[in-house]
């Protein structure tokens, strides 16, 4: 599964980066959510981690640096690994 980069991806990078810029970035993984992600800062990682509920059902993980957000947020593309957090129930 790829992730699609979409308006509702987009606007998590653009408050990820309003909050850098207003010097707020915490450590939390629940501080960004909206209906297909949650996630946020995580400093021993010095990455974002997030969760994508797909389509599917299932739960995929994922990781991005600020450069990357700062990327989609100007209305670029990343291509993160996602990795299996929880399969769909009727799996």
């Amino acid at each position: 599964m790829k992730l699609r980069i979409d308006d509702e991806f987009r606007e998590i990078c653009h408050q990820i980066l309003r909050g850098v810029a207003a010097g707020r970035i915490v450590d939390s993984d629940d501080i960004y959510q909206s209906p297909n992600f949650c996630g946020g800062w995580d400093e021993n990682e010095g990455r974002f981690g997030f969760s994508f509920y797909a389509p599917d059902g299932g739960d995929y993980i994922f990781s991005f640096s600020l450069e990357d957000a700062r990327s989609v947020a100007e209305g670029g593309v990343i291509n993160p690994q996602l990795e299996y957090w929880k399969q769909a129930p009727d799996w």
